[in-house]
């Protein structure tokens, strides 16, 4: 396997594996692995590859982290860095920086990127803009060492409890920005929900161990505004069918992080009505336009 080797291994070869490939390629040697080959052939051994590599970038669904984690921290050399793209909740109510940090434990150095990074765009090498979150100084001048030159523009982030969070709950609150868009409900409403659901973002950051201005940085606020007016966004799409009555097609990481928080109990949803209108607009789509009407009128009171 030696040939094989690379100073980058990037994991999952979808559109956002893909795109990191693309933009770490100019600069150094990348090796990407799949676990499921699209021809349906075996997959790689991955240790080997990881054991050369420098930098180990998660490009894959978060669900999967949980059982390549653990393969990665065996073979992981000393001090290599593990850095995830994953933005969604796993089975067990987990963000993908809490599955690396528990496979990898103590003293690894650990990072994510998140922000209004579509993948489309960093392939066409149209800009994109992430906080990289970690602890270390160290460690972000590593990783963004590795773009530097590219369209990908990275600042830092030290709260990577906050930034994990910030990322996968805002989708909870995208779909509402596309509902209020497909009733036409205008421009100021838009304005109205992003502030409430940022309230919310902070508070509920912070119950859950991160900074409250955390959701305010490109990984909670960029990335928002990125999905929430992009005419090519999933949650602005499901928002847009919840508010057309539909039941079908209402898959994705917000539905998904709302599914986990109730089954988990992650923190208490009593004091977030933005939160509890997104749920009730999911259980009963036929009923969510009345729902996001409802809210706005008794908005203030």
């Amino acid at each position: 396997m030696t040939e094989r080797g690379g100073r980058i291994l990037v994991l999952g070869t979808g559109r956002i594996g893909k795109a990191m490939a693309h933009l770490l390629g100019r600069r150094q040697p990348v090796v990407s692995w799949e676990g499921l080959p699209p021809d349906g052939s075996a997959p790689e051994p991955l240790e080997p590859l990881v054991h050369q590599a420098e930098f180990v970038f998660f490009c894959m669904p978060v669900v999967a982290h949980s059982d390549i984690a653990p393969r990665v921290a065996a073979a992981l050399p000393d001090g290599a860095v593990c850095v995830t793209i994953a933005k969604g909740l796993d089975e067990s109510g987990r963000t993908a920086a809490g599955i690396l940090h528990q496979a990898l434990g103590e003293g690894k150095a650990l990072a994510a990127i998140y922000g209004p990074m579509i993948a489309e765009d960093l392939q066409a090498d149209r800009l994109g803009f992430a906080d990289l979150a970690c602890p270390q100084r160290g460690t972000f001048q590593q990783v963004r060492e590795l773009f530097r030159g590219s369209a990908l523009k990275l600042v830092h982030s030290t709260d990577l409890t906050g930034a994990s969070w910030a990322v996968v709950l805002k989708n909870v609150y995208v779909p509402l920005i596309g509902a209020a868009d497909e009733l036409q409900l205008g421009d100021n409403v838009r304005g109205a929900l992003t502030i409430d659901a940022f309230r919310e973002l902070a508070a509920i950051v912070e119950a859950l161990g991160g900074a409250p201005t955390s959701p305010y940085g490109l990984a909670g606020l960029g990335d928002f505004v990125g999905s929430a007016t992009s005419a090519d966004s999933h949650h602005r799409q499901l928002g847009r069918r919840l508010a057309r009555g539909e039941t079908r097609g209402l898959e994705g990481e917000g539905p998904h992080t709302l599914a986990m928080i109730d089954r988990h109990r992650l923190f208490d949803t009593e004091p977030y009505p933005l939160l509890n209108l997104a749920r009730r607009m999911f259980a009963d789509p036929p009923a969510a336009a009345d729902e996001l009407r409802g809210y706005l009128e008794g908005w203030g009171e």
